[in-house]
């Protein structure tokens, strides 16, 4: 795993957006931030207040409080709709949690910015947010969706001719080529950016230069270790050479700027080279200034693998004792960040897998809109030529009748749109969730049977057939639900009796139902019945889940148009007055409101717990 251009994608990115935004003056200290939001009202001020507090931790390079401060932005800018504030929050958000090595929230944030910016056609945020899941996709070595996204943001940042972006994309996809082998396409690249840099009109950060010339050097040092693979140590020596004046001058300038992040690093590549070199005292020395600094900073880039340069460089010498020390704090950072790195991979790609979700079913929808529009249209069509044949004695009544017809259609159109994507919905909220899941742990087990763990991949499987069992329950109540074969009340009431007793056999209740022999023959409407099954379906889960009572009573009763529908338990019942009302309470009140229906809820400690809803039969 490599995230080698992470970071400086973030810092790159930070120091862009700041220099665009005046309202990041920072001429204010972390404390006297804190003291004047102590006071603030919960307007733009305090958004802006808490952003400048934000970008002041991520220089400090506290990447955990920038990140607290910056959900805190985002929270309050979603209140106040603040698109501004959104704005700048996302991209603090990204960057905090990328430092950290949080590539879940990373992700996450990153394609929920991305559909913000898109609203508001923000190029500038987009160029940022592409560059950034392409930082991101390389650090969980997705190489082809990180070029993916570093082409799109390149071609955005060239058409608003954002210079500083043009050269950080164009190391981005430098640096992903060098790693690749790819060393000629990568210098190209490097040295492109270079250009860029170098242009009197450039307006980036003092240490874009360094930056891409720390690039340069990289793949000059590639170059060597590439050339001493095939035994050709004179031409590897030259290359690492070349590396090392580079690397060299690169690390004055970032002690100089006091870029601490960029210290340790330039010293874990100066001492790679000069361990490269045969340098070893050299080498020694670098590498321990390397890990004295990274103890400054919650960065861990190359943490990892310096205590693996430091097992060697001691093996080199002799120190058989602290390579074996060093190889073993190796050992135990390298699993923290492979278990890390199994996790983001996985998590990665349910972020992504429910994005893409979300927009083919868009595209679906918009399919069959179509479609129907054509059908309608052919409708429209024969329904006319029947028309003409009206005479001109019913012509009056012909246009008001086909008026209306007209606007019935429309509304029967508009009905039938919502009720698609309603569906849409639900398909997304309760099988998209699940097949995310699906596909997360069968990544990992791949992983697991990699490493022979065969516990933990038979646990995965079973995680995987449970998860499967449960999104085959909800797409069967999605297909009953909009199946017109199962719209009476007597098949609403039969689901729901087959339902109570499957739940109950759960925890070995009893079950008694008490329902008509008969029901009047109604169908109910689509919206009716769906309220009505999810109203009951909630109330039977909280009985069986919470009650701890031995029985689950079902009562339905039906008398001139009104349904009552009771379910209750002898178990250990709550004070109706003072619960807190969860999402289970709030979501049957909303149904029952959507149907018009009372809602009534009755329980006392120790006495189990009814509930009751009352709803006119309506066909």
């Amino acid at each position: 795993m490599d995230i080698k251009n992470l970071y400086t994608t973030i810092v790159i990115c930070c120091f862009a957006l700041l220099a665009a935004s005046p309202s990041f003056a920072q001429n204010k200290t972390i404390d006297s931030l804190k003291t004047v939001l102590q006071t603030q009202k919960e307007d733009t001020n305090k958004v802006n207040t808490l952003l400048l507090t934000s970008s002041e931790f991520f220089e400090a390079g506290q990447f955990a409080s920038c990140l607290t401060y910056s959900k805190q932005a985002l929270m309050l800018s979603k209140k106040l709709e603040f698109l501004t504030g959104k704005r700048n929050a996302y991209f603090q958000i990204i960057a905090g949690s990328s430092n950290l090595n949080n590539i879940i929230d990373a992700f996450h944030y990153s394609y929920e910015a991305l559909e913000f910016y898109k609203l508001t056609r923000d190029s500038f945020m987009l160029g940022r947010t592409f560059q950034f899941l392409g930082a991101m996709s390389t650090a969980i070595d997705d190489d082809t969706e990180a070029l993916k996204h570093y082409l799109s943001a390149l071609e955005i940042r060239q058409k608003i001719n954002e210079k500083t972006g043009i050269a950080q994309t164009l190391n981005s996809i430098g640096t992903l080529y060098c790693e690749q082998g790819k060393l000629t396409e990568a210098m190209e690249h490097h040295v492109a950016a270079l250009k860029i840099c170098k242009d009197p009109a450039f307006n980036g950060a003092d240490w874009s230069i360094p930056f891409t010339n720390q690039s340069i050097a990289a793949v000059y040092e590639k170059s060597g270790d590439m050339e001493l693979a095939h035994g050709n140590r004179a031409s590897a020596k030259n290359y690492f050479e070349r590396a090392l004046k580079i690397y060299e001058m690169v690390l004055k300038e970032y002690i100089d700027t006091k870029k601490i992040d960029g210290v340790a690093e330039l010293n874990y590549m100066v001492g790679n080279i000069h361990t490269k070199l045969n340098h070893f005292d050299l080498a020694k020395v670098y590498l321990q200034k390397s890990l004295q600094t990274y103890s400054q900073t919650d960065s861990r880039e190359f943490f990892h693998n310096l205590f693996l340069s430091l097992s060697l460089l001691d093996s080199a010498q002799g120190n058989y004792k602290s390579a074996y020390s060093n190889f073993k704090l190796y050992a135990y950072h390298k699993g923290i960040i492979k278990d890390e790195y199994i996790i983001h991979k996985v998590e990665s790609f349910k972020v992504k897998d429910e994005f893409e979700k979300k927009d083919y079913q868009i595209n679906l929808l918009e399919a069959e809109s179509k479609l129907k529009s054509l059908h309608a249209r052919e409708q429209h069509q024969k329904k006319n030529i029947a028309y003409a044949g009206i005479g001109l004695i019913l012509l009056a009544g012909g246009c008001g009748f086909y008026l209306f017809r007209k606007r019935k259609r429309i509304q029967s159109r508009q009905a039938l749109s919502n009720e698609r994507l309603r569906i849409s919905q639900e398909l997304h909220d309760e099988v998209g969730a699940t097949l995310s899941g699906i596909s997360m742990y069968s990544h990992l087990t791949k992983e697991q049977m990699k490493h022979a763990q065969t516990a933990e991949v038979e646990k995965s499987l079973n995680i995987m057939q449970h998860s499967a069992g449960e999104m085959v329950n909800k797409l069967n109540d999605i297909v009953w639900l909009i199946n017109p074969g199962q719209d009476t009340l007597q098949k609403l009431i039969q689901r729901l009796e087959d339902y109570a007793g499957e739940m109950a056999a759960i925890k070995n209740m009893q079950v008694k139902i008490t329902v008509p022999e008969q029901f009047s023959s109604y169908s109910l409407p689509v919206e009716s019945r769906r309220n009505i099954y999810l109203f009951c379906k909630e109330a039977i889960n909280n009985a069986v889940k919470y009650s701890g009572g031995s029985m689950l009573e079902l009562t339905v009763k039906e008398s001139n148009q009104q349904l009552e529908i009771s379910i209750s338990d002898n178990g250990k019942g709550f004070d109706a007055e003072s619960v807190k009302r969860g999402n289970g309470l709030d979501n049957m009140q909303k149904r029952a409101t959507e149907l018009g229906a009372a809602f009534n809820l009755q329980s006392t400690p120790g006495q189990g717990c009814s509930i009751t809803l009352q709803v006119k039969i309506t066909q």
